[in-house]
């Protein structure tokens, strides 16, 4: 029986291993926000020490089937259905904001609207100080939706008066 146990982080943790992890290794969150039930960013926030973890999915009965499933039980995890852009529009303080590859970007019909540009810089407002914000995208070649993604937060970052620095990226 799943007891919400996080796994160790380390060699023999296969999330810990991925690109998604990178943030939580250059500054483990105390809150983070996970847009879209990925249960591997879930576990990646709470082996990384995060106190709180709200999870945000935007399908309804996908939530009610997860909500006391692995890593969306336990204290810590809140998991609700919602609007993603309403929910970290709505975010303050926040010291990850994690956005996994929801949905393929550029297939019609199924882009997400977290990855616009109006929905980028909401989530970055969301971020504390010193807050990471963890964006993927399906790899593809050519590569055109990691590109893509980069140049939406490039440019939200730009719509907030700050310049695309390569510190910032």
């Amino acid at each position: 029986e799943w007891v919400a146990a996080v796994p160790p982080a380390g060699p023999h943790a296969y999330p810990d291993w991925t690109p998604q992890a990178l943030a939580f290794h250059v500054r483990p969150p105390r809150r983070a926000l996970v847009l879209g039930a990925d249960a591997s960013a879930v576990l990646l926030a709470l082996a990384h020490g995060a106190k709180t973890v709200e999870v945000v999915e935007d399908v309804p009965g996908l939530a009610a089937l997860l909500q006391d499933a692995g890593p969306f039980r336990g204290p810590t995890v809140r998991l609700h259905a919602g609007d993603l852009r309403g929910t970290v529009s709505a975010a303050r303080e926040l010291d990850a904001v994690v956005v996994p590859p929801l949905k393929p970007v550029g297939h019609a019909g199924t882009e997400s609207a977290v990855y616009t540009l109006e929905a980028v810089g909401h989530c970055l407002t969301a971020l504390a100080p010193r807050g990471l914000l963890s964006l993927a995208a399906w790899e593809k070649n050519p590569p055109r939706d990691s590109v893509r993604l980069f140049a939406t937060a490039a440019g939200a970052l730009e719509r907030m008066g700050l310049q695309a620095a390569p510190r910032l990226l």
